[in-house]
């Protein structure tokens, strides 16, 4: 429609001695042509425009069939066209101005049809580059689904890893206590009754089978409930600190009188979570700060709780030997040591197992310390909400 427009308004615009004509059935044909031949080469260039390695063979085509549209559109326009002279050969004069006018008329049509064609190319520039930026886009897209398919299908692949191996971890350790119990007993068994007949060495292999076997049952008594923590989880209440810690202490009661331990604690808060864990917590952390004491130096604990933005945060400090910055992360990891049993009595498993419980119960368990000064650690737990504070505290 726009080539079809400007050929006959450049027409009706030549200035002539004489009118032009136009046929109707020339007009409407010449429409007729441009309209069809358009429409297919347009049809071709959608159809057949990424068709591989025959693009360009279709785009010639297309090309053709757009030209031949607008030739034909021409020429049948130019065929039912009639020109009638009514005046007779124009003087200089007018002559020389018709010949300006029609100059200015032709530049004019050959800018703006040179303006049409740039803003032409500049599209189908603009749109091959959207088109590469739609692709790319697509393209990352469809990297980052299957990136995010195969991350779930991982972390899928690492959940049943872990609950096999916490479940393996059980079985085991609840297998392995029956024959352990019946060696130790033997073994405490064999020391009462029968160690007067046995030399200095036969004592020592037993007391190292004794020390061994129980070290053992502990070993696995510990590995039991960590691995139980992922399995039994009970409904979170009301659990009143003020009224647990005091139980933990007086549990450890014969353990702060043999070293003469120094321990207080202050106002502690009601917090929700499960009671029997929680005393686990404090339990390893306590004894912990007093196992690890300095060597004459008379230990003192304090255990506190001051409000965080996640709830409460509870203090365990000591005076103890401390702990290095790098070993920070390494104590709360299963099995990890720093010191020798021979040095420390332990199974390696009292702080994994302590983080493991905060970190169930929703907080997070963390330590600062200095060598030779002694070490603070760190563990938050939320508050009791509103819903829950007619619950009778655990």
């Amino acid at each position: 429609m726009g080539i079809w427009s400007m050929h006959y308004l450049g027409m009706d615009s030549m200035r002539l001695g004489g009118h032009l004509n136009h046929q109707p059935w020339a007009v409407l044909l010449s429409l007729l042509i441009a309209v069809t031949a358009a429409t297919v080469a347009l049809r071709l260039a959608q159809h057949f425009g990424t068709s591989g390695g025959s693009q360009r063979r279709w785009q010639v085509v297309a090309a053709l069939a757009l030209g031949l549209a607008v030739a034909g559109m021409h020429y049948t326009a130019m065929a039912g066209l009639q020109v009638q002279v009514t005046t007779a050969e124009m003087s200089g004069p007018r002559q020389l101005a018709q010949t300006q006018s029609q100059a200015t008329l032709a530049l004019g049509v050959a800018l703006v049809s040179s303006l049409l064609m740039l803003a032409a190319l500049w599209t189908l520039f603009m749109d091959r580059r959207l088109a590469r930026q739609r692709d790319a886009t697509r393209e990352a897209q469809i990297r980052q689904q299957e990136l995010e398919a195969r991350v779930l299908e991982r972390t899928e692949e690492l959940r049943r890893s872990n609950a096999e191996l916490e479940r393996f971890a059980y079985v085991a350790s609840h297998d392995l206590q029956a024959p352990l119990r019946t060696m130790v007993s033997f073994a405490e068994l064999l020391d009462r009754r029968y160690t007067e007949q046995l030399d200095d060495r036969g004592r020592t292999y037993l007391q190292h089978i004794l020390v061994s076997g129980n070290h053992m049952k502990h070993l696995i008594d510990d590995l039991l409930t960590y691995s139980r923590l992922q399995s039994e989880r009970r409904p979170m209440m009301p659990v009143d600190t003020a009224q647990l810690v005091p139980r933990v202490i007086d549990r450890l009661r014969g353990d702060l009188d043999a070293v003469e331990a120094d321990i207080s604690w202050g106002d502690l808060p009601t917090v929700m979570g499960d009671s029997l864990p929680l005393e686990q917590v404090f339990s390893n952390l306590i004894g912990n700060a007093i196992k690890y004491q300095r060597p004459g130096t008379r230990p003192q604990v304090r255990v506190w709780a001051e409000p965080d933005p996640e709830g409460w945060r509870f203090g365990v400090r000591d005076n103890g030997i401390g702990i290095d910055e790098p070993y920070f992360e390494r104590i709360f990891e299963v099995f990890q040591r720093l010191h020798s049993s021979s040095e420390y009595e332990g199974t390696g498993i009292g702080l994994a197992l302590c983080r493991k419980i905060v970190e169930h119960h929703g907080g997070r368990l963390w330590v600062d310390s200095t060598p030779g000064q002694g070490s603070t650690f760190w563990f938050t737990l939320s508050v009791v909400p509103v819903s829950a504070t007619m619950l009778e505290p655990a």
